[in-house]
């Protein structure tokens, strides 16, 4: 089972970009993520971490609902931990929380999972997970968000026309002042000795 993507160890260790959060997804991918899900949950990896797995079906369920733009670390803090939102105390432990999550879904892929139709991950930055699926299922799901484009023309142009900019207000001023003395002598002037 071959896929699309780098494999799961990569992305965990390599992988520092914003994550796609607004992914769609037909019903056959829908029913392969909560089988996945399943299985993550009940895996070996997960049997003693009852809090992870709240946090993971929480955020893949809000994703797969086409909800993954909106998860927060406030909105997990109050929806799976059930903190108030006083200070930064429960958004510290989401983090903290996402970074375990991140090591056992890992830890799941690089064992038990290795050879899953659908894999779950969660990248560093964000909370929303993201799903790669194996060539055997439909093609992995698109991202309406388009990719940005680098805007290199533009930026050489701001940068080249600064200082054309300044140098054509310096040139204009130096022209409307008709008794400027020149710090230094003219061309066929002599110096004069200063008394």
């Amino acid at each position: 089972m071959k896929f699309q993507q780098v494999s799961h160890s990569e992305l965990a260790v390599s992988r520092v970009q914003k994550p796609v959060v607004n992914q769609t997804f037909d019903a056959n991918q829908r029913e392969a993520i909560a089988a996945e899900l399943d299985r993550v949950i009940s895996s070996k990896v997960f049997l003693d971490s009852p809090r992870l797995q709240e946090f993971l079906t929480y955020i893949v369920s809000e994703a797969s609902a086409g909800r993954g733009g909106d998860i927060r670390g406030k909105s997990v803090a109050v929806d799976v931990y059930h903190r108030k939102l006083e200070g930064d105390a429960g958004i510290n432990l989401v983090r903290v929380e996402a970074r375990r999550l991140r090591r056992l879904l890992t830890e799941y892929y690089d064992t038990e999972g290795s050879s899953d139709a659908v894999h779950i991950a969660v990248d560093p930055g964000g909370y929303c997970p993201r799903f790669e699926f194996a060539d055997t299922l439909d093609q992995p799901p698109k991202s309406t968000e388009e990719p940005a484009r680098p805007l290199r023309w533009p930026r050489l142009t701001a940068v080249l026309a600064v200082p054309l900019v300044g140098l054509v207000a310096l040139f204009a001023f130096l022209q409307m002042q008709p008794n400027l003395e020149l710090p230094f002598p003219a061309k066929n002037e002599v110096p004069r000795a200063r008394l």
